[in-house]
């Protein structure tokens, strides 16, 4: 039985993919400030920090004062950051994130951008912040996008697709993917599998109980599979019967 967040789960469920990517946003900065690697040359490259967020004169972001106290209060400050993040390293071809942690950004810009499809007001506001002094209560269109999560609970009206797609990325939260298997109707089938899982099981360093591990999952992940093939051969059969029985009745 597939299960959906409905209307008084929607907040809590936004909240928690909130909360986890603002985690790693904070995370991947925090972790890679005043970290160096010896380029060719000798040259040092250093990974991008919170300081070069601060010292970072984005031209589209006049109205944003960078700083620790900045954290953003919305899905849409959170874009925002990410995008300069992307400018940031666009101009500035000496500061990387890992590849890790940039494909980890890339799935939550990807969710702000989805956020910001979303055409439905949020509704029902409740303030559970005392510190909040911004106007988003006032306001005629209170947009997903714009609401300050941490500052408000709130109700909205979500179709089922965007219902399950919110659960699904509350599951999946900033989790890195190691092994993906896709099934299409044609019957074609698509596994990607993530390059240092494949060499070395993600970890470089443990190599026998890197590799265990890695068959472990391999293991797991087939297993996976074979659960959700019975599932949809089992869900098909029954669509089957059922429409033979509407057919048989009508004879």
């Amino acid at each position: 039985m597939l299960a959906t967040p409905g209307k008084k789960k929607a907040y809590d469920m936004i909240r928690d993919i909130f909360d986890v990517y603002l985690l790693k946003f904070s995370q991947v900065i925090n972790n890679h400030e005043n970290i160096s690697t010896q380029g060719p040359l000798g040259k040092l490259i250093y990974k991008v920090g919170e300081s070069d967020f601060i010292e970072f004169d984005d031209e589209k972001l006049k109205e944003v004062k960078w700083g620790k106290s900045q954290v953003p209060m919305s899905f849409g400050e959170l874009n925002t950051r990410l995008k300069s993040l992307n400018r940031l390293i666009r101009l500035d071809r000496s500061l990387r994130l890992s590849v890790r942690d940039y494909t980890i950004l890339r799935r939550v810009a990807g969710f702000c951008d989805y956020v910001f499809n979303l055409d439905e007001n949020v509704k029902d506001l409740k303030k559970i912040s005392s510190s909040y002094t911004g106007d988003f209560e006032t306001r005629e269109k209170k947009k997903l996008l714009d609401a300050p999560i941490k500052a408000f609970s709130f109700s909205i009206d979500l179709e089922t697709a965007d219902e399950v797609k919110i659960k699904r990325m509350r599951d999946l939260g900033t989790e890195t993917i190691v092994m993906q298997t896709r099934i299409g109707l044609d019957g074609v089938v698509i596994t990607r599998i993530e390059r240092d899982f494949a060499e070395s099981g993600g970890d470089p360093i443990h190599g026998k109980a890197a590799e265990a591990t890695k068959n472990a999952i391999i293991g797991l992940h087939e297993k996976h599979i074979d659960i959700s093939v019975k599932y949809w051969n089992s869900l098909v059969n029954m669509v089957k019967d059922f429409v033979s029985g509407l057919i048989d009745n009508k004879k």
